[in-house]
């Protein structure tokens, strides 16, 4: 198997606790080492950058932080974005971590089909938090049964680099889902049923989300895009299909919440 290298995109201000856990998920998987984490550190205080620090000196040439003025995330991440040099692209949250092999796997499908943009597999919860997935099966299900189901997240996605892959600046709050309708309707993306991402559903970030209920443009703008969706077997939501609330996606995302029969 040819071993691209694979840049992690990184923003972070000042959760220097979970930080070192992240980037030790990437730096320390064995099972694919031809990996770069890149860090934008938006002013952050002295711990983050202590942490910063001591990891690159222990791995210089795979680890690279820059440090600027602190911004939404959608800035941060386009800033380490545009550091990063690899031919695949993944996005990784300074309090979330991937599981092992997590890279590997979704190289092998990326380099197995030239024609997919992405590949993208389940987000699972900490264990800490609210649980796990039950088993899927069906590998051939649409992108808006997926979200549904809390199987995909733009966070599990592995991306082909492609000029196109900039988060949108002007929505601060709900950049990433915008991103992932954006890619799924121009682009060949294809889920693997494994554990490829693990999510730690911080309360800062469950409660942040309320904002996006009060945040009216941000809200029409993604379920506008959940609407026009379109994935690799062609299927959309019905129009008589409620539209899952933008608020509670973090929870969404890590507890089943909608039964079979409710999924268009």
């Amino acid at each position: 198997m040819s071993s691209p290298l694979v840049s992690v995109a990184i923003a972070t201000v000042s959760r220097h606790k979970y930080l070192r856990r992240a980037i030790s998920s990437v730096l320390l998987d064995t099972s694919y080492p031809n990996v770069e984490v890149v860090v934008y550190a938006g002013d952050p205080p002295r711990p983050t950058i202590k942490v910063l620090e001591e990891m690159a000196q222990s791995d210089n040439e795979r680890l690279r932080f820059i440090v600027g003025p602190r911004g939404p995330p959608p800035v941060q991440f386009n800033r380490a974005i545009a550091e990063s040099r690899g031919e695949y692209i993944c996005r990784l949250s300074d309090d979330d971590f991937l599981p092992a092999e997590s890279i590997r796997h979704r190289v092998e499908v990326l380099n197995a089909d030239p024609s997919l943009t992405a590949v993208c597999g389940i987000l699972q919860a900490a264990e800490s938090d609210f649980g796990t997935h039950p088993p899927i099966d069906d590998t051939h299900v649409c992108l808006s049964e997926l979200w549904n189901r809390n199987y995909v997240s733009l966070c599990s996605y592995l991306v082909r680099r492609r000029p196109d892959y900039i988060f949108r600046e002007d929505l601060k709050l709900a950049e990433d889902m915008e991103m992932l309708f954006r890619l799924s309707s121009i682009a060949t993306v294809k889920w693997i049923p494994k554990v490829v991402y693990i999510h730690d559903c911080l309360s800062s970030s469950r409660l942040g989300m309320a904002d996006a209920q009060a945040n009216k443009r941000e809200t029409d703008t993604v379920l506008q895009m959940y609407k026009e969706c379109r994935c690799h077997c062609g299927k959309l939501p019905s129009d008589g299909q409620a539209l899952p609330p933008i608020t509670g996606w973090f929870v969404r995302k890590a507890t089943w919440v909608h039964q079979p029969q409710d999924i268009a």
